[in-house]
């Protein structure tokens, strides 16, 4: 008898711009009518509609070793984030960088805190060089590193599953400026500060209200922390139970 199998969704690979040669083969792999878990609704969404699949949302929890620090106000230089493989076109890098730029040219200075999972690049370096890159570094690094921070980008385009960086921030009390997108509008339940994807100069106008405003620095921090605390390791666990038992159902009915 063959095993049973549940579908986990993290993304929708097949409009992942490096998987292009191999999206029939992903399309066909996407038809097996087999219970899912998504991460976000939006994808459990494209799967009822384009496939006629049902699926149960189980979103990552957060990492604990993401935690604020006491805060009052964004520094005078501050530290901005910006996450994601440079060289990976729907992470946005591009568009923070170029945000960066803007930020600068009109006269408020800053820091840049780069995080990847690749070594920087000459052609990233062109566009902005970061005060500090961290490349392929463990969870407790980059937790450190972005307690020092006053503002994180997340740029990434509508291909973005999730946005663990994202919720990462805010669990850390970081203010964030992010692109509007479904997964973004899932984590931050109306809580955030989103913009138009690949937008650099909404996203620098924005992040400039946020850093030279105390109050609103401060809103920002507090607003993105309470939308956080429904994907504390708790109660993803209470939802992993359930979605565990709702996929059996599904298969025993089979």
């Amino acid at each position: 008898q063959p095993e049973a199998v549940v579908h986990f969704c993290q993304g929708y690979e097949a409009n992942y711009p490096h998987l292009e040669p191999l999206k029939k083969k992903i399309e066909k792999a996407y038809d097996c009518q087999c219970p899912a878990f998504v991460v976000a609704p939006f994808l459990g969404d494209m799967l009822r509609e384009r496939y006629g699949r049902t699926s149960f949302v189980v979103s990552p929890p957060a990492d604990p070793f993401f935690r604020p620090t006491l805060r009052h106000r964004a520094r005078a230089n501050p530290w901005i984030a910006i996450h994601g493989i440079f060289e990976c076109n729907w992470k946005g890098v591009v568009t923070g960088l170029e945000a960066i730029r803007c930020l600068r040219r009109n006269g408020m200075p800053c820091r840049v805190l780069r995080i990847s999972l690749l070594p920087l690049s000459e052609e990233e370096k062109r566009i902005v060089e970061p005060d500090r890159f961290l490349h392929n570094v463990r969870p407790r690094v980059v937790a450190k590193a972005m307690r020092r921070c006053d503002l994180l980008l997340f740029p990434s385009l509508e291909t973005e599953g999730f946005g663990l960086p994202l919720l990462e921030a805010m669990l850390a009390k970081i203010p964030v400026v992010s692109s509007r997108i479904p997964s973004t509008e899932y984590i931050s339940d109306g809580k955030l500060m989103l913009v138009p994807p690949e937008d650099p100069e909404a996203f620098a106008l924005a992040a400039k209200r946020l850093l030279e405003d105390g109050e609103r620095w401060r809103q920002a921090r507090q607003a993105g922390h309470e939308a956080a605390q429904r994907f504390l390791p708790d109660a993803i666990k209470e939802n992993l139970s359930l979605s565990i038992e709702w996929a059996l159902g599904q298969l025993n009915s089979d």
